[in-house]
């Protein structure tokens, strides 16, 4: 079996040495994207329900799109179609719910493993000495400061953890033939800890090189590029992005998505061969 670097490394050759393929599976997905957040910004309000429902359904169904479209890909070699990969609907659907169910769940495991540290702080320490450390005095949770930063890489690595601890179901949903059963991911992944923990330190890494430039290169970007608005200050009108930024976030969920999915792609490769190897 592979160690996690050797995992991630060869997660991220996959798609670099088959650039054509990667771009055909994500071309079509990233364009339909792309387009109805452009729409969004023109004729909603972005802060509406509606267009918070249609973007939320937009993502699940991209990632559902890109992710089985690699899966088979790499495990079948199948190729996917000229913009995007093969319709299979009902395997989409089912890997979207199950990518939707496994993101709320790891999302409440997180929660539960910090409730201790809060109920460790206002049990045993002076009231809000752990907070303030972690978000500073006034409460407010600054991402770019050192501490901010900090509790950032923690929380996208214990999330990352679970969630490549629980998501080799994912893949094994996107080849499995019509009556084989669910995958085990928990105990499948057990006996590749080493590697699982590895590679989420790894992909923290990456997400966070990935967002963080793209985060402060808003500020470098025009605001009324065709249709960029920024409030006065004390208005309540919705802020819209510029095309420019909204197609900066769509190349960071691309590539996240489509590493994310390379990643899972080779740990169930790897878990598949273990379990097929006695223990001892």
């Amino acid at each position: 079996m592979r160690n996690g670097l050797t995992v991630f490394l060869d997660a991220l050759r996959a798609v670099l040495s088959a650039p054509g393929t990667a771009l055909r599976i994500v071309a079509g997905p990233s364009l339909v994207r792309l387009a109805l957040e452009v729409l969004i910004e023109l004729g909603f309000n972005p802060e509406a329900p509606l267009a918070t429902v249609l973007v939320t359904l937009a993502d699940v169904l991209f990632v559902a799109m890109v992710a089985v479209g690699w899966h088979r890909f790499r495990l079948l070699d199948e190729a996917p179609g000229l913009i995007g990969p093969r319709p299979t609907p009902g395997r989409m659907a089912k890997y979207g719910v199950e990518w939707v169910v496994l993101g709320i769940f790891v999302a409440i495991l997180l929660v539960l493993i910090f409730l201790p540290v809060i109920a460790f702080e206002y049990c045993c320490l002076p009231a809000g000495t752990l907070t303030r450390w972690l978000v500073g005095q006034e409460f407010v949770f600054d991402q770019f400061s050192v501490t901010g930063l900090l509790v950032s890489a923690l929380c996208i690595w214990l999330l990352t953890w679970l969630f490549f601890r629980l998501a080799l179901s994912l893949p094994h949903l996107a080849v499995r033939a019509p009556r084989e059963k669910r995958l085990a991911s928990w105990a499948l992944t057990a006996r590749l800890e080493p590697a699982v923990l590895v590679c989420a330190v790894l992909a923290m890494i990456g997400t966070l090189l990935l967002w963080g430039p793209a985060f402060w290169a808003y500020d470098l970007l025009p605001e009324t590029w065709i249709f960029g608005h920024i409030p006065s200050e004390g208005s309540y009108d919705p802020y819209r992005y510029s095309v420019g930024y909204l197609a900066l976030i769509q190349l960071c969920f691309t590539l996240q998505v489509i590493f994310g999915a390379a990643i899972l792609t080779e740990l169930y490769r790897d878990a598949k061969a273990a379990a097929e190897i006695p223990a001892g």
